[in-house]
């Protein structure tokens, strides 16, 4: 009730990777597949456990202070490079001298945890792929709106695919959003991309929203329910009811 103390029972925290490298482009075929967590994004890792360390056994003493307990502390991440090393990472920063015990990781498959990898989880693996690949073509007329075809053609000669950004400005322009963050956290941004780095953002935004806004009247989402749904049943389903 108000004014009464609350007591602190559980702490769920969920993060992405750090900083990482950038896809691979050929000619016309992009790949994230081997994508690897960047040295910037190592130390972005350690820090964010340092800050979980300040707040949940400094602060307020609520972790196991004297070592890591497996028993009281659950981490999970997908069977990635850039998620694995990340997850270390902040479990280095919340226990972060070698006299701990070492902490523990669980990572999995994507398609083996259909919370962490939502994508692959019945019914979305079947309806996700059209539905997924359909915005940038749909969008291609907004995206020239936002960006001109000589800027998409200075952004294909920058990150190497002139044939991409002259054909699918979409495309173009998210990829660019990718590139040029990767290279803004690891410290290398061009001024060219720095310059057409806000536009790029609001084409991702616009993405962000076709593929993650619920909408219960369209059919796709109807089908699927809201992507994190069973990740956010199982916090729920962990969560104390003292």
């Amino acid at each position: 009730a108000d004014g009464q103390q609350r007591e602190l029972l559980q702490v769920h925290f969920l993060h992405r990777h750090g900083a990482r490298t950038e896809p691979f482009v050929s000619d016309t075929n992009l790949n994230w597949d081997n994508v690897v967590l960047s040295n910037e994004g190592a130390k972005m890792a350690l820090d964010l456990g340092a800050f979980l360390r300040k707040r949940y056994i400094i602060d307020q003493p609520f972790l196991p202070a004297d070592d890591y307990d497996y028993t009281t502390i659950t981490s999970r991440s997908t069977e990635f490079e850039r998620t694995v090393r990340t997850g270390v990472g902040v479990l280095r920063g919340l226990y972060n001298t070698t006299k701990y015990s070492i902490p523990w990781l669980t990572h999995v498959l994507p398609d083996v945890d259909h919370m962490l990898g939502f994508y692959y989880s019945w019914p979305s693996a079947v309806l996700r792929i059209p539905y997924l690949q359909s915005f940038n073509v749909i969008n291609d007329p907004e995206t020239l709106k936002e960006l001109t075809q000589a800027e998409l053609n200075t952004t294909g000669d920058v990150l190497g695919c002139p044939k991409i950004c002259a054909t699918r400005p979409t495309t173009c322009a998210l990829l660019g959003e990718d590139v040029s963050t990767c290279r803004l956290s690891n410290g290398g941004l061009s001024p060219k991309l720095l310059k057409l780095l806000p536009k790029f953002k609001r084409i991702q935004e616009e993405s962000n929203a076709f593929l993650y806004n619920y909408d219960k009247s369209d059919n796709y989402w109807k089908h699927t329910g809201p992507y994190g749904r069973l990740l956010a049943e199982r916090i729920l389903n962990n969560a104390s009811d003292k």
